[in-house]
Protein backbone atom coordinates (compact mmCIF):
# COMPACT_ATOMS: atom_id res chain seq x y z
CA UNK A 1 0.00 0.00 0.00
CA UNK A 2 2.82 2.32 0.02
CA UNK A 3 3.66 2.51 3.57
CA UNK A 4 6.64 0.10 4.88
CA UNK A 5 7.60 -0.42 8.98
CA UNK A 6 10.33 -2.20 9.94
CA UNK A 7 10.54 -3.15 13.66
CA UNK A 8 13.45 -2.36 15.54
CA UNK A 9 13.68 -5.89 16.78
CA UNK A 10 12.67 -9.33 15.28
CA UNK A 11 10.78 -10.05 18.31
CA UNK A 12 8.71 -6.69 18.09
CA UNK A 13 7.98 -7.99 15.12
CA UNK A 14 6.79 -11.25 15.86
CA UNK A 15 4.30 -9.58 18.60
CA UNK A 16 3.01 -7.35 15.66
CA UNK A 17 2.26 -10.45 13.18
CA UNK A 18 0.76 -12.37 16.21
CA UNK A 19 -1.41 -9.57 16.80
CA UNK A 20 -2.48 -8.84 13.26
CA UNK A 21 -2.93 -12.35 12.87
CA UNK A 22 -5.21 -12.67 16.34
CA UNK A 23 -7.71 -10.11 14.69
CA UNK A 24 -7.23 -11.85 11.38
CA UNK A 25 -8.41 -15.44 13.09
CA UNK A 26 -11.28 -12.85 15.14
CA UNK A 27 -9.84 -13.90 17.98
CA UNK A 28 -9.72 -10.55 20.07
CA UNK A 29 -9.05 -11.93 23.19
CA UNK A 30 -5.61 -13.44 22.21
CA UNK A 31 -4.82 -10.04 20.47
CA UNK A 32 -5.90 -7.98 23.47
CA UNK A 33 -3.50 -10.10 25.85
CA UNK A 34 -0.76 -9.64 23.47
CA UNK A 35 -1.35 -6.33 23.16
CA UNK A 36 -0.86 -6.26 27.00
CA UNK A 37 1.89 -8.88 27.34
CA UNK A 38 4.16 -6.42 25.11
CA UNK A 39 3.35 -3.58 27.68
CA UNK A 40 4.01 -5.75 30.22
CA UNK A 41 7.61 -5.78 28.83
CA UNK A 42 8.71 -2.78 29.17
CA UNK A 43 5.79 -1.19 32.04
CA UNK A 44 4.70 -4.25 34.76
CA UNK A 45 1.57 -3.70 36.76
CA UNK A 46 0.44 -0.17 34.81
CA UNK A 47 -2.62 -1.90 32.82
CA UNK A 48 -5.87 -1.30 34.38
CA UNK A 49 -9.12 -3.93 34.45
CA UNK A 50 -6.76 -6.36 31.45
CA UNK A 51 -9.78 -8.59 31.88
CA UNK A 52 -12.03 -5.85 30.90
CA UNK A 53 -9.68 -4.72 27.83
CA UNK A 54 -9.49 -7.92 26.63
CA UNK A 55 -13.67 -8.77 26.54
CA UNK A 56 -13.99 -5.23 24.68
CA UNK A 57 -12.02 -6.15 22.53
CA UNK A 58 -13.66 -9.26 21.63
CA UNK A 59 -16.51 -7.85 21.61
CA UNK A 60 -15.53 -5.44 18.71
CA UNK A 61 -14.22 -8.16 17.14
CA UNK A 62 -17.24 -10.37 17.38
CA UNK A 63 -19.03 -6.71 15.58
CA UNK A 64 -16.99 -6.90 13.03
CA UNK A 65 -18.97 -10.27 11.80
CA UNK A 66 -21.84 -8.06 10.91
CA UNK A 67 -20.06 -5.55 9.12
CA UNK A 68 -17.79 -5.19 6.15
CA UNK A 69 -14.68 -5.28 8.35
CA UNK A 70 -12.79 -3.15 5.94
CA UNK A 71 -15.58 -0.29 5.81
CA UNK A 72 -15.28 -0.04 9.46
CA UNK A 73 -11.66 -0.01 9.81
CA UNK A 74 -11.04 4.01 11.15
CA UNK A 75 -13.88 3.19 13.60
CA UNK A 76 -11.76 0.27 15.24
CA UNK A 77 -8.44 1.57 15.20
CA UNK A 78 -10.57 4.71 17.42
CA UNK A 79 -12.09 1.88 19.46
CA UNK A 80 -8.70 0.43 20.21
CA UNK A 81 -7.31 3.34 21.31
CA UNK A 82 -9.99 4.54 23.14
CA UNK A 83 -9.80 1.17 25.17
CA UNK A 84 -6.05 1.52 25.39
CA UNK A 85 -6.47 4.88 26.73
CA UNK A 86 -9.33 3.70 29.37
CA UNK A 87 -6.99 0.24 30.51
CA UNK A 88 -3.67 2.24 29.97
CA UNK A 89 -2.34 0.16 27.44
CA UNK A 90 0.44 1.13 25.90
CA UNK A 91 0.32 0.59 22.02
CA UNK A 92 3.70 -0.16 19.95
CA UNK A 93 3.76 2.69 17.32
CA UNK A 94 4.21 0.22 14.48
CA UNK A 95 0.62 -0.70 14.94
CA UNK A 96 -0.88 2.77 13.78
CA UNK A 97 1.58 2.15 10.18
CA UNK A 98 0.05 -0.95 9.70
CA UNK A 99 -3.96 0.45 10.71
CA UNK A 100 -2.66 2.92 8.11
CA UNK A 101 -1.52 0.57 5.01
CA UNK A 102 -4.76 -1.12 6.21
CA UNK A 103 -7.22 1.64 5.46
CA UNK A 104 -5.66 2.51 1.92
CA UNK A 105 -5.89 -0.93 1.05
CA UNK A 106 -9.49 -0.92 2.70
CA UNK A 107 -10.24 2.42 -0.06
CA UNK A 108 -8.93 0.46 -3.01
CA UNK A 109 -10.85 -3.16 -2.18
CA UNK A 110 -13.80 -1.02 -1.68
CA UNK A 111 -13.55 0.72 -5.04
CA UNK A 112 -12.21 -2.58 -6.86
CA UNK A 113 -14.67 -4.41 -5.54
CA UNK A 114 -17.27 -3.79 -2.39
CA UNK A 115 -17.99 -7.83 -1.38
CA UNK A 116 -14.50 -8.83 -1.24
CA UNK A 117 -13.18 -10.44 2.00
CA UNK A 118 -9.44 -9.54 2.30
CA UNK A 119 -8.54 -10.61 5.21
CA UNK A 120 -9.64 -14.29 4.58
CA UNK A 121 -7.47 -13.87 0.96
CA UNK A 122 -4.69 -12.60 3.55
CA UNK A 123 -4.77 -15.15 6.08
CA UNK A 124 -2.85 -18.09 3.88
CA UNK A 125 -0.19 -15.77 2.81
CA UNK A 126 0.72 -14.27 6.26
CA UNK A 127 0.79 -18.26 7.55
CA UNK A 128 2.70 -18.86 4.60
CA UNK A 129 4.87 -16.29 5.80
CA UNK A 130 5.40 -17.62 9.41
CA UNK A 131 5.98 -20.99 8.06
CA UNK A 132 8.49 -19.86 5.94
CA UNK A 133 10.25 -17.67 9.17
CA UNK A 134 9.93 -20.88 11.43
CA UNK A 135 12.04 -22.90 9.12
CA UNK A 136 14.64 -19.71 8.53
CA UNK A 137 13.67 -19.00 5.05
CA UNK A 138 13.82 -15.09 5.08
CA UNK A 139 12.72 -14.29 1.58
CA UNK A 140 8.61 -14.70 0.65
CA UNK A 141 8.59 -15.15 -3.34
CA UNK A 142 4.89 -15.25 -4.56
CA UNK A 143 3.53 -18.28 -5.89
Amino acid sequence: CGIVYQSPTDLEHQKLVDICFSFMQHDGRRAAKLMIESVNDKTPGIVKHAEQFCESIQKMVDDTEMHSYFEHIGEYVSTICELARVHVVRLDPGYFKIAMALKVAEGISLALNRDLDLVSKCVPIVLQARTLQALGISKFTSP
